[in-house]
């Protein structure tokens, strides 16, 4: 709701990531006698848990930006939850197909998730931490590097590296 009583519609649920609410921890700085404001953002009440959601986004945009992937084409993507859980999220609202490499370490609670964002999952081994799935995710993508963008956060070139780019900022009036 708005300040003035009006329900506040986002168009996408993508609208919504990183809108999350701002909170005073005022039991911890009473109890230790803080005199100082503390607040704590709220992060896991973005759409798919976690700052991460943030994180997709600003790999999709920059690898939109950048020409590396085209409407109707796949992300390629190593990961082990929260920022492929993102990515699915952004995937299917802006219609890009996900494949997914998760070591065979990985939840299938979380597996079960990204397949229901509709993504692609393969499973790869973990002998190798992060050798495999990347590995696994350029073989993948290898015969279709036409409509398959790979943004990883772990191989990126891009400046977006930066945490705060890959964050993102807090949204408008958050202090």
């Amino acid at each position: 709701m708005t300040n003035d009583g009006r329900l506040d519609l986002a168009d996408s649920i993508l609208d919504v990531v990183g809108n999350t609410p701002i909170v005073k921890v005022r039991r911890l700085t009473a109890a230790h006698g803080v005199r100082a404001t503390i607040a704590i953002k709220m992060e896991p009440l973005n759409p798919g848990g976690s700052a991460k959601d943030r994180v997709a986004i600003a790999m999709i945009d920059a690898a939109e930006r950048d020409g590396l992937i085209k409407p109707g084409g796949t992300i390629v993507e190593p990961t082990s939850g929260n920022t492929g859980v993102g990515l699915a999220i952004v995937a299917a609202q802006r219609g890009y197909k996900c494949v997914f490499v998760v070591t065979d370490k990985v939840s299938p609670i979380k597996v079960d998730l990204l397949r229901a964002y509709g993504a692609e999952v393969v499973v790869s081994s973990v002998s190798v931490r992060f050798g495999p799935p990347i590995a696994t995710a350029v073989t993948w993508s290898s015969g279709r590097l036409a409509t398959t963008a790979l943004p990883s956060r772990m191989t990126s070139r891009s400046p977006s590296r930066r945490k705060i780019s890959w964050i993102g900022p807090a949204p408008s009036g958050a202090t």
